[in-house]
């Protein structure tokens, strides 16, 4: 969704109640949007204290809600 998202012009101009859509991402720490099977151990304590999902959850769902309805069309 990052690779999508950086991407598009019109997510920097989507605001969500947690901020724009862009910021959403770029505030995550870095190594969640480059790698996806690094961790840190904060993030193994936010995963046992099931804080991860509150995280995650937010971005993922309005990156979902822009990518469905965005009309610029992206193949990667």
């Amino acid at each position: 969704m990052w690779d999508y998202v950086k991407e598009c012009p019109d997510a920097e101009e989507t605001i969500t109640k947690y901020g724009n859509l862009r910021t959403l991402f770029t505030s995550m720490e870095q190594h969640l949007l480059h790698s996806l099977d690094l961790f840190s151990l904060s993030d193994l304590v936010r995963v046992h204290n099931k804080d991860m999902s509150t995280l995650l959850e937010p971005i993922v769902y309005f990156a979902k809600c822009h990518i469905e309805v965005c009309e610029v069309r992206f193949i990667f």
